[in-house]
């Protein structure tokens, strides 16, 4: 595992990216992601979101009257419990423990849920 700039987690990038290799949803609304995908890139870039991530790939997507919301998983731990929330001038980022989802798609016990909400 990797420990991330921001010191709330660590990460594990091969066994994230194998997990998206074979995990096939393309998420239930790709038509509102498209909108928002340039600029969840460019944030993860920011934040050194190298976690092996698709972003074509999430977990859930929600659009809301005033945000949109797209949850990512990942292989990793936290360091922190819980963790501060990340953000930056447009993007902003919740990252907790999941327990319910993505053992078996990850093949791991250590599964991280990324949150992105960004403000319409």
């Amino acid at each position: 595992m990797i420990q991330h700039k921001s010191k709330l987690f660590e990460y594990d990038k091969q066994l994230t990216e194998k997990g998206y290799a074979s995990y096939s949803t393309t998420g239930i609304n790709p038509s509102g992601r498209s909108k928002y995908i340039k600029l969840i890139k460019t944030a993860f870039k920011q934040e050194d979101f190298d976690l092996g991530i698709d972003v074509d790939k999430p977990w859930e997507e929600i659009e809301m009257q005033d945000y949109f919301q797209i949850e990512y998983l990942f292989v990793g731990k936290l360091l922190e419990n819980p963790p501060n929330p990340i953000s930056n001038d447009k993007v902003g980022f919740n990252i907790y423990q999941e327990d319910k989802f993505g053992k078996q798609e990850f093949q791991s016990q250590n599964i991280l849920n990324l949150t992105v909400i960004i403000d319409k």
